[in-house]
């Protein structure tokens, strides 16, 4: 478990350090346990950040996109 908290975090880091990636994959995977019913963090559910990050992704990249003019 240590070893793949520590891959995830170590995937999703930038210019934040080590401690913050921990923090963000263990709060991501937590709330994926509650959503889920799980209520335990497991290894399947590690991944959860990225599943964050893309929704953020794409709803910044939505509101970057210009509208267009009704006719």
């Amino acid at each position: 478990m240590q070893e793949a908290l520590l891959r995830e975090s170590a995937l999703g880091q930038g210019a934040v350090g080590i401690t913050h990636g921990v923090k963000q994959v263990i709060e991501s995977a937590a709330i994926a346990a509650i959503q889920t019913g799980t209520e335990r963090v497991t290894l399947s559910l590690l991944p959860a950040w990225r599943e964050d990050l893309e929704s953020l992704v794409s709803v910044t990249a939505m509101r970057r996109q210009p509208r267009r003019a009704r006719a």
